[in-house]
């Protein structure tokens, strides 16, 4: 079966399938583990609060799950908005796909973080989405 792709500016929107191949999602995967390092340490420990802290668990929040974020919101969610027109507007040199992406990823923080966390992961999130 054939890939589907389609231009975007300089940039390609890539199927989930597709993932893999994707430079700037890579860079984005990298950035958000070192994002997710800079919370890790700098978070008073109310908003980090994870629960006993094991090696799995360690490598769990500071590799897996940033990777796995990163693919599902950038890989996934953000290529299939950036395909809709009214989505795929800039402003300031930030998409409404990018903002929307961002606002579904801090609120699926809100799950098991305290909103203040949640709430600190969007512009990060806006930052990674703008380099995808």
């Amino acid at each position: 079966m054939g890939t589907h792709h389609q231009k975007h500016g300089s940039r390609r929107i890539h199927n989930c399938r597709q993932a893999h191949k994707d430079k700037q999602l890579h860079i984005t995967v990298c950035l958000s583990i070192a994002i997710g390092l800079a919370f890790w340490f700098a978070l008073p420990y109310g908003l980090n609060n994870f629960g006993p802290i094991t090696t799995v668990a360690l490598l769990n929040m500071l590799l897996v799950y940033p990777t796995l974020e990163e693919v599902a919101f950038r890989g996934g969610i953000h290529d299939v908005l950036l395909k809709q027109k009214l989505l795929n507007n800039q402003y300031y040199g930030v998409s409404v796909a990018n903002v929307v992406t961002s606002c579904l990823f801090a609120s699926f923080h809100l799950m098991q973080h305290p909103p203040l966390f949640a709430a600190l992961t969007f512009i990060p999130s806006v930052i990674l989405g703008h380099f995808k």
